[in-house]
């Protein structure tokens, strides 16, 4: 797995992110630093005034971008409108682009439908018969989305860089303002940052399940700490390109957020079917042997004594409560400890009892 690790938050990604939640959410999405904090404080009962502590700083970052934003609404238009739908990803086409130096290159055929496909959100590229206007207008009449966006997309093919020129300018005014917060989220991004590369440290297979990436080839990987996404976890990348850059986002408060939620939340349920899962002497002696090492069923029923269908039936309780992985290796399946899940199972319990 090849790493690369950003020294600074990406001005680009923190401009998208404020966008997006800002202007791009359903009506029933909390679209502010603020609303996301009530809507948590709602539904896990964490003490309000804990959370806008906690995110004062990013709540400062949007508000300070939108000032800007503000005294620009003509510029925002071409990419936001209020009476449809956005179902297009046109500022993480742009995004894609530029990151991979194909903004210059808008008059070719092949970068526009590059550009299309990625504003569809499209795995792949568009049909090969989609060559033309009257061929995209064809393509278009039939694909399920928005007619707002059918709309984007007929008149990006037409006129490309006035779109491309309205998002770098947003992108030009935008990018100082946010580089002055840098400095008040500094301890954050080293924090977040340290984490990850914590995480990295260990299996590639631990890292991939502890963040739901198990489907995705974590081959060329960056890393970016993110305040503005400060609340989330997840990854971008150009589906369009076989090997493209996979960026890994970890927003700065998501671990706080993460602990204020165990904290607060009522999971007796929970915590009650994972002990269940270990409250058997046999189950514990499992696991204290592939804490040392990963091992098959086999080695297992050897170690232990017990017949492999008992193995089977114990392996199959650990693996659904979340404390050990499965690597399928044909014709092999070996087993290893999950020592971040069982971190968080402790967290968890210890938050609850004392």
């Amino acid at each position: 797995m090849s790493v690369q690790y950003l020294s600074t938050f990406d001005p680009m990604l923190e401009f998208n992110f404020i966008l997006e939640r800002c202007f791009g959410q359903p009506a029933n999405i909390p679209n502010s630093v603020q609303g996301i904090c009530e809507s948590l404080s709602m539904k896990y009962s964490i003490p309000l005034e804990t959370l806008t502590s906690l995110v004062a700083p990013v709540q400062a970052l949007e508000e300070a971008v939108l000032a800007v934003l503000a005294e620009r609404e003509d510029l925002l238009k071409p990419f936001f409108q209020s009476n449809s739908p956005n179902d297009h990803r046109l500022i993480w086409a742009f995004f894609y682009l530029i990151s991979e130096k194909q903004e210059n290159a808008l008059s070719q055929p092949e970068t526009l439908r590059h550009l299309i496909a990625l504003t569809l959100n499209l795995s792949q590229d568009l049909p090969p018969e989609v060559r033309d206007f009257e061929s995209l207008l064809q393509f278009l009449t039939v694909y399920p989305c928005s007619e707002q966006t059918k709309w984007l997309c007929s008149q990006l093919w037409r006129q490309p860089e006035r779109y491309l020129r309205c998002y770098q300018e947003l992108l030009a005014l935008c990018t100082p303002v946010i580089q002055q917060q840098e400095a008040s989220l500094q301890a954050e991004f080293q924090a977040t940052l340290a984490q990850t590369q914590s995480a990295l440290a260990g299996e590639p297979a631990d890292f991939s399940q502890q963040f739901g990436m198990e489907h995705i080839a974590l081959d060329n990987m960056v890393v970016c700490p993110s305040a503005a996404f400060f609340n989330g976890c997840g990854i971008t990348w150009d589906e369009t390109v076989p090997g493209s850059s996979v960026y890994f986002v970890l927003g700065i408060c998501h671990h706080q957020l993460g602990k204020l939620i165990r904290q607060y939340s009522d999971n007796t349920e929970y915590l009650c079917d994972r002990l269940k899962a270990i409250s058997d002497k046999r189950r514990l002696d499992i696991l204290k042997l592939i804490k040392a090492e990963p091992l098959c069923g086999q080695d297992l029923s050897e170690r232990i004594g017990l017949s492999p269908g008992t193995i089977s039936h114990h392996m199959s309780s650990l693996v659904s409560a979340g404390f050990i992985h499965v690597d399928k290796q044909n014709p092999r399946v070996s087993y290893s400890i999950n020592k971040e899940f069982i971190r968080s199972f402790l967290e968890n319990l210890s938050n609850t009892l004392l």
